[in-house]
């Protein structure tokens, strides 16, 4: 690696990491204003709030990866061109094309991080980030349910209780009604005590009633303890669950395939899962396309590197939107609809970098 390859890497990163940084600030800073309303309504503790935004924080990174690959160029090449360093290389012979081989080197190589990260940490990262989420939500669940009121759990589940303990998931007097019978009568179930955690409803010493459509009484059964599983109720009603981004490529691909044999429809899981690998390669991407911009604008100020920059990332991801929605919606292959965005602009980037004599 000669001298000027180092020289430009070591300008190029401390330049990525800046940008990746401030994207991260930004993105936290989002995050943590939304969370406030849950901290000053509920009394949830400044540390489990940190703790959620830092986990939060792989998935930022990745998505932030390529959009700090870009400002990063123009940041960094800019200077060099400013100070005429860039003029200096191509005065002494090196090629315009040459100056930026280390940039796409260190862009591929920084694409490659990102799709390890989103592989290895980001699913388990966002796994338990939701686990703190169905936290939040069964404390706001819990919140109303004051001395001998009504709340409603995720689901068909109503629950009147005559008070709830110190520590908010202990139940006492409970009567749970279950709508979404196929009688048209709610089942009725009545328990002395309960617990609510936010995976697991625990009745302990109860009955429960069915009823015919007539309103007759169809069954009475009495248990000892009754422990009904939640999350999954919670997480469909937070819009989450087990979701591409808390999992690795294989086990969605092993899900697809599954899908797949059981007749069931894949287009928007796999259009998810070709985004598991079009998002790391677009720092490539990135990379070329703003080497296009420092090559046609190499004397322009930096405002001007960062205006271009805002209106590169938001063509990307008005582009990326679009084509997302459509691989979803079976309006384009999902393998097509997860990388036309980079193929686009890869297109733009390479065609002028070719024809570059620079």
């Amino acid at each position: 690696m000669l001298l000027h390859d180092r020289y430009l890497i070591a300008e190029f990163l401390a330049a990525f990491f800046l940008v990746l940084g401030g994207f991260a600030v930004l993105m936290t800073g989002n995050s943590a204003f939304t969370m406030a309303d849950a901290f000053s309504q509920h009394g949830i503790p400044v540390w489990t709030i940190l703790q959620f935004l830092a986990l939060r924080l792989p998935a930022m990174l990745v998505l932030g990866a390529p959009v700090a690959v870009l400002f990063a160029i123009f940041l960094s090449l800019g200077r060099l061109s400013r100070d005429s360093e860039l003029l200096a290389l191509q005065t002494s012979g090196v090629a315009f094309q040459r100056i930026a081989l280390p940039i796409v080197a260190m862009s591929a190589c920084l694409g490659t991080a990102v799709f390890a990260c989103n592989e290895l940490i980001v699913p388990t990262a966002n796994r338990e980030s939701q686990r703190i989420m169905l936290g939040l939500l069964r404390a706001e669940i819990l919140e109303p349910a004051q001395a001998a009121m009504f709340f409603k759990l995720p689901g068909d589940r109503v629950i009147y209780s005559d008070g709830v303990g110190e520590d908010s998931t202990a139940l006492q007097g409970i009567w749970m009604f279950e709508t979404g019978t196929t009688s048209g009568i709610p089942d009725v179930i009545l328990a002395d005590s309960g617990t609510l955690d936010s995976r697991t409803l625990r009745l302990q010493r109860g009955t429960q009633f069915t009823f015919t459509a007539d309103g007759e009484i169809e069954h009475i059964g009495a248990f000892k303890e009754s422990r009904n599983d939640i999350t999954r109720q919670m997480g469909e009603l937070l819009g989450v669950g087990m979701s591409v981004q808390e999992r690795s490529a294989s086990r969605v691909k092993d899900d697809i395939d599954e899908r797949e044999d059981a007749g069931l429809s894949v287009g928007a899981l796999k259009t998810d899962y070709y985004f598991k690998f079009s998002i790391p390669a677009a720092c490539l991407i990135f990379a070329l396309v703003g080497l296009v911009f420092v090559m046609r604008m190499p004397r322009r100020e930096n405002h001007a590197g960062l205006l271009a920059g805002l209106g590169l990332v938001m063509g990307y991801w008005i582009c990326m939107t679009f084509s997302r929605g459509m691989g979803q919606h079976g309006m384009l292959d999902p393998l097509l609809a997860a990388w036309l965005p980079n193929m686009l602009f890869g297109t733009l980037g390479c065609g002028v970098l070719l024809r570059s004599r620079e």
